[in-house]
């Protein structure tokens, strides 16, 4: 996690006072240059596939069909192979969906030189952890920019909430004294609840984490004078699963309804299998692996189950008001996405396996 290094807090003081100090019209230069300084620092390899990446992008643009497939062939033999999560550049998840999406919109864009692409893909706040911005939205912010002391104090304040998010929230008071908290009360050997427990950690450290990363990228965008899209939205408050995942990793999520689901839909014409495809990307984006194949089924049945009841069963069931429906509709939310962590916390077959039998014990 490069947001808690020294070299990470120190090269953005430097990379933030260079790009405001030289003109206007040097600043998409400097950008691009702080964008590969900063990726070529944590590692030249990975620097090096990624910007061969964009500079196939570029390449392609005249042919956005034939770029895109060889994107998605080109990712899915990195997340393939079996120590993809090793050799795929840092980012490579969030670079590759930025580069689907101006792929695919290049018709809509207005004319525009090789560094803005470069500038945005390879952003070197949101690069490793996102979230996955619109390159239209960047390229209006880098026209319309100039210096802004609220903006800059808000990034800031962002920046903080999001570095308390990783460090005091998640790493220090989930992941040692929450977790060392559960550990003596858990059942020897473990049961049921043992494995609830566990999930329930595992699900709220990772969403601090991740909302964390995301808080700090957003805040030094804001800096830098760019608006950057929100990716987390108290997922964790929401009464149904499809409002969960437009709160939960917000700019995948859209991502896949945009270059997923519609394009499913308008060709099938159905609902659900539109929703299972765009779950299934968006696990496969994760991870090319049996478990997370699993947990995107998982969510997938969810959504299909929701789809199912808006549509033949929410005029005929009353529905419960106040704060009490909002509740019970927002507890069996966090149950059913808390239950899939199942799948996901272990890499081991054989455990994944042996927590969903003691859940069926349930």
């Amino acid at each position: 996690m490069p947001q808690l290094t020294p070299f990470f807090a120190v090269f953005s003081v430097a990379a933030v006072a260079l790009y405001w100090a030289v003109p206007r019209a040097w600043r998409p230069g400097v950008l691009a240059l702080t964008s590969t300084a900063f990726l070529a620092v944590l590692d030249p390899v990975d620097a090096g596939l990624m910007i061969g990446l964009v500079a196939w992008t570029w390449l392609a643009r005249a042919h956005p069909a034939a770029g895109i497939g060889a994107l998605v062939a080109v990712f899915v033999a990195l997340r393939g192979l079996e120590a993809g999560q090793a050799i795929a550049p840092l980012g490579f998840g969030f670079l590759a969906c930025r580069l689907v999406a101006w792929l695919a919109d290049r018709d809509a864009h207005a004319p525009h030189g090789w560094w803005a692409l470069y500038s945005y893909a390879l952003f070197w706040p949101a690069v490793v952890v996102g979230p996955i911005h619109r390159f239209p939205e960047f390229v209006r912010d880098q026209r319309r920019q100039r210096w802004d002391p609220q903006l800059v104090a808000d990034g800031l304040e962002r920046v903080l909430y999001g570095l308390a998010k990783i460090t005091v929230l998640s790493h220090w008071l989930v992941g040692v004294h929450l977790y060392n908290a559960v550990q003596l009360h858990l059942a020897v050997p473990r049961d049921a609840g043992t494995v609830l427990a566990e999930c329930g950690l595992y699900g709220l450290q990772l969403y601090l984490s991740f909302a964390g990363c995301s808080d700090v990228a957003i805040g030094l965008g804001r800096v830098l004078g760019f608006r950057l899209p929100e990716n987390f939205h108290w997922p964790f408050l929401q009464r149904n699963l499809s409002a969960f995942w437009e709160s939960w990793h917000a700019t995948l999520s859209l991502w896949c309804r945009q270059h997923v689901f519609l394009p499913v839909f308008s060709r099938s014409r159905r609902t659900i299998p539109a929703l299972v495809a765009s779950m299934l990307a968006l696990a496969g984006w994760h991870e090319l692996s049996g478990r997370y194949l699993a947990w995107g089924v998982y969510h997938a049945a969810g959504l299909a189950v929701l789809r199912l009841y808006r549509v033949h069963a929410a005029d005929r069931l009353p529905e419960l008001p106040g704060p009490l429906g909002q509740v019970l509709a927002t507890a069996l939310t966090v149950s059913f996405v808390v239950l899939g962590f199942v799948f996901t916390k272990n890499a081991d077959p054989t455990a994944i396996a042996a927590d969903l039998r003691l859940l069926g014990g349930l």
